[in-house]
């Protein structure tokens, strides 16, 4: 319970009622300064004074108390981002705080914890001098998100669960656990969708309709590019022309949706591992000139109003995977040859800047 909101909605709904503080005290049998402590968020009404001070205010006991039984999507996402403005802003122990207490107050949502086992990778981006002890402890505490989530009872939590459970295991080269997850995924899920827009349509609510088709086709497309860039990877020691063709696709569909390009950075290795210098100092130089520059989220025509206007001054890439970023073209032994590079050297030098200035 938060003292100082609770303290809000009882000055609110006493003034609404017309009440003074010390009428709204004699009802209850209390002080008028017990009265002024509770609406300055100095103490909160005793337990027992709870349901006659709903009563005299014209609601329940739920309202006084801020009680949600569960969370919304776009509520998610902004106590999710709160944490995370919190790491930011005070630090780690405070995000982790934070974090913590956003769990406790929601003990049963599966979807939550899933969400919430992300927030422990952010922290390790945000602070990469945390130490590896720290570091693997978040890990750990972002497995046992996974885990919970898992076994929770929610279909679709149990599922992508999985699934990241499955890429940890890979990554920690368990693959008989990694196996075992990905065969208990369905191997086809029905998309209903399309089901939903007709609805939508024959109920007379066309947007409602449009909403539908534009989430479906926005994380279609997500997906569509991740597997890409997979694919990319997977032929970048075989054969470098099939997996520039690849990048050449991943352009073109980013720009057909109006997408940030970082085709660029996938092209830089591939020139690299075919010995071609020359070609990778170019490609990093564009490279570094799109995560430096504005983020392109989607194109309006396509996706307005469902996803909203972009905020403003938001970056291609963030702070934090900028410094990742340059770190590893800095400190890892696949890029030497890049770093001799003059024209490399000088994207190298502005993204420095770049990350920086972030």
């Amino acid at each position: 319970m938060d003292q100082a909101e609770t303290g809000r909605i009882i000055q609110v709904l006493r003034r609404e009622r017309g009440l003074t503080q010390e009428a709204l005290a004699g009802m209850l049998g209390v002080s008028a300064a017990a009265v002024s402590k509770w609406e300055t968020g100095k103490s909160c009404p005793d337990i027992e004074l709870l349901c006659p001070l709903a009563r005299a205010l014209g609601t329940n006991v739920d309202t006084l108390l801020q009680f949600e039984e569960t969370l919304s999507a776009q509520e998610l996402a902004g106590r999710i981002d709160a944490v995370v403005q919190t790491a930011r802003g005070e630090g780690a122990q405070a995000g982790e705080a934070a974090l913590t207490a956003l769990l406790h107050a929601f003990p049963n949502s599966a979807t939550l914890r899933l969400h919430a086992a992300a927030v422990w990778d952010v922290f390790c981006l945000l602070f990469p001098d945390a130490g590896e002890a720290e570091q693997a402890r978040w890990r750990g505490e972002k497995k046992a998100l996974l885990e919970s989530a898992h076994t929770a009872g929610d279909a679709a939590c149990a599922q992508a669960a999985a699934l990241q459970l499955a890429l940890l295991a890979i990554r920690e080269r368990e693959i008989d656990r990694a196996e075992a997850l990905l065969r208990g995924l369905p191997e086809q899920t029905l998309d209903p969708t399309m089901a939903w827009s007709l609805l939508y349509l024959e109920r007379g609510e066309p947007q409602e309709a449009v909403r539908a088709l534009q989430r479906r086709l926005y994380a279609l497309i997500t997906q569509a590019l991740s597997l890409l860039v997979q694919l990319a990877n997977t032929w970048v020691k075989e054969d470098s022309e099939r997996a520039l063709h690849v990048c050449d696709v991943y352009g073109a569909l980013c720009e057909a949706f109006g997408m940030t390009d970082m085709g660029d950075g996938l092209r830089v290795e591939i020139h690299l591992r075919a010995g071609r210098i020359e070609e990778a100092a170019a490609c990093l130089e564009r490279y570094v000139e799109t995560v430096l520059g504005p983020a392109r989220l989607s194109d309006a025509r396509i996706f307005s109003p469902w996803l909203g206007a972009p905020k403003p001054g938001r970056d291609a890439l963030p702070e934090e995977m900028r410094s990742v970023l340059l770190k590893g073209l800095e400190e890892d032994a696949q890029y030497a040859a890049l770093r001799a590079h003059p024209r490399a050297a000088a994207a190298m030098e502005r993204l420095r800047g770049g990350a920086k200035r972030g």
